[in-house]
């Protein structure tokens, strides 16, 4: 009895010593942070909106045998929406398997548009893109489709994998997605046909977009180290490049205090003497009239406006 309650003893003073191990990760400003397993940060443009965190288990059957495998992922995922429809996407996944994972990590995906290997925070990763068709069995889609998102039809995703851990049993996979859509018709990206022109232009502009939309951050003796990527350089504020169909240099200055919308709501309001950049001109909700994606310099904030309002109440200016 007397060694049972020592080992009772030791197991309640040890516990909290075992929790503190515990990986820790969580998102501010945008910013992944994971203290261990692995030690990495992954800051997404202030472009895109935090929806949260999500952990899913799943089994998979290993490559070299009938055996199956238990995955364990938590996902933290980001949007880019044009109202009420997600248009890009940033999503973060880091896995735990029973074994190691394969040495090419994009090796069951089909239909590349390319393929290849490049640095991220200073380690190499294996990059491919490929054509996706949104759909509710996959756990991302329906995450997103319950914050209330219209998912586009396609989407083409650029995804960048590494494997960490001593075991070689932790893998680290980012995706950038974007809906194509606005430009092309999803058969145009039919994987059965050679790239066009068009196509290969696009995919030039697309990677450009990925480019900025996040980046890997290293860890050097205890402290974390912005670092650019080599093949996808970027700096601390991730400046996000022009996307198709965006407003180049123009802005407002606010004269007066103005509501700013989302969803037909009002999301905040600008004050006399905010500067608000146009980031995107679309046509509005009710089918009538230009609306402008609009961010405050002051507080970081987005939403829409009616252009032609703006206008007249205010200062529409070019740099």
């Amino acid at each position: 009895m007397k060694r049972l309650l020592i080992s009772s003893v030791l197991i309640f003073f040890l516990l909290p010593g075992c929790a503190s191990l515990q990986t820790e990760r969580e998102v501010v400003d945008n910013t992944l942070y994971s203290s261990s397993n692995p030690k990495i940060q992954v800051k997404v443009s202030p472009e895109f909106e935090y929806l949260g965190e999500m952990k899913d288990t799943s089994e998979r059957q290993a490559v070299d045998s009938t055996t199956m495998l238990i995955n364990r992922a938590d996902w933290y995922v980001f949007v880019d929406s044009d109202g009420h429809k997600a248009t890009r996407a940033v999503s973060i996944r880091i896995e735990r398997t029973q074994t190691q994972y394969i040495s090419d990590l994009c090796g069951r995906r089909k239909h590349f548009y390319e393929k290849g290997t490049c640095k991220l925070g200073a380690r190499n990763y294996q990059y491919c893109s490929h054509l996706i068709y949104p759909n509710m069995r996959h756990v991302v889609t329906r995450f997103v489709a319950e914050k209330g998102y219209v998912l586009p039809r396609c989407v083409i995703a650029k995804e960048f994998a590494q494997v960490y851990g001593a075991k070689g049993n932790i893998l680290v996979n980012i995706t950038y997605l974007e809906d194509p859509s606005n430009l092309y018709h999803c058969k145009f990206w039919s994987p059965d046909n050679p790239l066009s022109k068009d196509q290969r232009a696009y995919l030039e502009q697309f990677n450009k977009r990925c480019e900025s939309s996040f980046a890997v951050l290293k860890y050097d003796a205890g402290e974390a180290l912005y670092t650019t990527a080599e093949n996808y350089r970027g700096d601390v504020n991730i400046k996000t490049p022009e996307p198709y169909g965006h407003i180049n240099k123009k802005y407002i200055n606010i004269q007066s205090r103005q509501p700013i919308y989302e969803f037909g709501e009002i999301k905040f309001y600008a004050t006399e003497g905010d500067i608000l950049d146009i980031l995107l001109e679309k046509t509005c909700r009710s089918e009538t009239g230009i609306c402008w994606k609009v961010k405050c310099r002051r507080t970081g904030k987005i939403g829409y406006v009616s252009a032609a309002m703006m206008k007249k109440r205010h200062q529409v200016a070019e740099e």
